[in-house]
């Protein structure tokens, strides 16, 4: 439901106003870096994209890698009860994390 409705004003502030719903309430806009005249809508949908659905895939990511540490942990389960898969992603997700946090720090800058 909250993605649905996150979809849904976000979408609404960057078609119209070319902002996300934070940035339009400070009565801030996203232009091209280069001339300043407004989004194409091919950047509108890439910025849709980075508002709603990468941090929702951050949220799902990081609610399976708990679920699944949380079972390997488990003294009562079996470590066969998680795929080969489970396990890569146990061992990767930390770094992808890593790297995801740190390139968002130096994108500040």
């Amino acid at each position: 439901m909250f993605l649905l409705v996150s979809a849904v004003m976000e979408g609404y502030s960057v078609s119209h106003y070319d902002a996300s719903f934070s940035e339009h309430f400070y009565n801030l806009k996203r232009v091209h870096e280069s001339d300043g005249t407004q989004l194409t809508k091919r950047v509108q949908v890439f910025s849709w994209l980075l508002l709603v659905i990468i941090p929702y895939l951050r949220v799902k990511l990081e609610n399976y890698y708990l679920m699944i540490k949380e079972i390997r942990d488990d003294p009562d389960s079996s470590s066969h009860d998680l795929s080969l898969l489970s396990h890569h992603f146990l061992k990767i997700y930390p770094a992808v994390y890593f790297v995801w946090e740190v390139s968002c720090e130096v994108c500040k800058y």
